[in-house]
């Protein structure tokens, strides 16, 4: 009924005053609506409510990814207008999903069972008659293994979650949410993180001893839960390990202070590892980094050398055996002999074309393989061919007189012929120069094996490259020129 109307019970409104115990009025659309109170005051505005409330926000917002899972505040609900906080209802209690006893609910599974919802805290309301704000903490999580034993109120990392806000859900006039309809949002929290990727690669067998290990994080980590606690190392090293986390880069830096043995070592990295200046997400299970340490000097195809310090100069202690340029050009491997004295881009053999001599002598390569100008170098990083006023600083190193080449030869006759003379255990400088031969550069055959040692330097003079020699009957170290073409061994000197 309107203002001065009067319906079929005899009810009237006057201009200035309303006197309803029950019954039925139309609202302005012209809906009935059934209305019950006890009574309203004499020149009283009264209002007649049918409309169905509406969820108008909730945070985390629908379709948000790399949600924290830490919920410091839980989740927020706005409404358009005042809501009867009765009806907001959470499963405080219990992890089962029931639409009628909680009308709030969340869960990972996109409510495929009825035991898998997040146990919410008790909500809490701001209200006003334009609006509604809910907020509702966890209480609990599922607590996967990954957490700490106090879960608290963590959300699973990496999981899509769902909201339900059911049309349980009412106003302060009964008016069910959406007219009957439940409000599904969805959102992804933060993955769990893990180790990208490595340098050297896992599993590695030539780390050198020096060298630092580095592995990437997914996620930016807690650096103070990356230290000596947990990251440890299998075997234990003596001086242990460095251990450096940079925020900006998310690299962890892994370092032994007094260097690898050689051996193979497990690192490890505790799964109570977090991330994030507030997370408390851990690492699932420990991580593991595993990697054979060699000491000595490593080329491009992995060979290992042992080296030896000469007064200010540091020595390859054996001939060189890459067959890679360190730029990873491959360098020609001639076995006709007939070919052999042509080339003039770089090229090797091995003695006799017999694998069994390549570990005791190396390769032969012609000047044009070591020339240090050519920009592919064939020495490892940080080392080169040196010229031949390196060798002369060498020879006077260790030269008594014009005996310098018996301390470079290795001692013994296993690779020289009897009696290598001037060589000896007692006065050996650990050069370990060996009879290596060469490659004649006119018919590609080998000659003078344990008899001489030849060895290139980097040094020209018009076509021809200088070398250095040895030889089993003599206690002398020579230098001299040949054509580039010849096949003679390489020794490599530090940077």
């Amino acid at each position: 009924i309107q203002a001065g109307e009067t319906d079929s019970d005899g009810i009237s409104i006057g201009a200035n005053a309303l006197a309803l115990n029950s019954g039925t009025i139309r609202d302005a659309a012209g809906n009935n609506a059934t209305l019950t109170h006890i009574s309203v005051a004499d020149n009283s505005s009264y209002m007649v409510d049918t409309t169905a409330p509406k969820l108008i926000s909730i945070s985390p917002a629908n379709g948000s990814d790399n949600v924290s899972v830490v919920s410091t505040t839980g989740f927020e609900f706005g409404f358009n207008e005042e809501i009867n906080s009765s009806t907001i209802l959470t499963n405080s209690n219990t992890t089962s999903c029931d639409g009628y006893s909680a009308t709030i609910q969340t869960s990972p599974d996109n409510f495929s069972t009825n035991t898998n919802c997040l146990q919410l805290g008790t909500p809490t309301t701001s209200d006003n008659m334009n609006f509604s704000i809910i907020r509702i903490n966890l209480i609990n999580s599922l607590c996967p293994t990954f957490y700490s034993s106090t879960c608290g109120s963590n959300l699973m990392p990496g999981t899509n979650y769902q909201i339900k806000v059911t049309s349980q859900v009412k106003d302060l006039a009964g008016n069910a949410l959406n007219g009957g309809t439940d409000n599904l949002s969805n959102f992804i929290s933060k993955a769990r993180p893990y180790v990208s990727s490595t340098s050297p690669d896992n599993g590695s067998n030539d780390v050198r001893d020096n060298e630092t290990i580095v592995l990437h994080f997914s996620n930016a980590m807690t650096s103070a839960s990356l230290d000596n606690t947990t990251v440890t190392i299998s075997p234990s090293l003596t001086g242990g390990l460095s251990v450096n986390y940079d925020n900006a880069s998310d690299n962890l830096s892994i370092s032994a202070v007094s260097g690898f043995d050689n051996t193979t070592y497990t690192i490890t990295i505790a799964d109570n590892t977090t991330y994030g200046a507030d997370e408390k997400i851990f690492l699932s299970p420990d991580y593991s980094f595993t990697f054979t340490s060699i000491s000595g000097l490593v080329d491009i195809d992995g060979n290992v050398y042992s080296t030896v310090v000469i007064g200010d100069q540091h020595w390859m202690a054996e001939n060189l055996k890459v067959t890679k340029y360190r730029n990873g050009d491959n360098i020609t491997n001639i076995t006709n002999n007939s070919l052999w004295g042509s080339d003039t881009s770089g090229a090797y053999g091995v003695y006799d074309n017999n694998a069994s001599n390549l570990d005791s002598y190396g390769r032969l390569y012609n000047w044009y393989a070591v020339d240090n100008s050519s920009g592919r170098y064939i020495c490892p990083e940080g080392w080169h061919v040196p010229s031949t006023d390196e060798y002369d600083d060498l020879e006077d190193e260790v030269g008594n007189g014009g005996a310098a080449g018996g301390k470079l030869k290795e001692p013994g006759i296993e690779y020289w012929q009897s009696p290598n003379t001037g060589a000896d255990n007692e006065t050996s400088s650990g050069f370990n120069a060996r009879g290596n031969g060469y490659r004649d550069r006119r018919t590609g055959g080998y000659r003078s094996i344990k008899q001489h040692s030849y060895t290139w330097t980097s040094s020209t003079v018009s076509n021809k490259g200088y070398y250095r020699y040895q030889s089993y009957n003599n206690n002398l170290s020579g230098s001299g020129t040949t054509y580039k073409t010849h096949g003679f061994s390489v020794r490599c000197l530090e940077d």
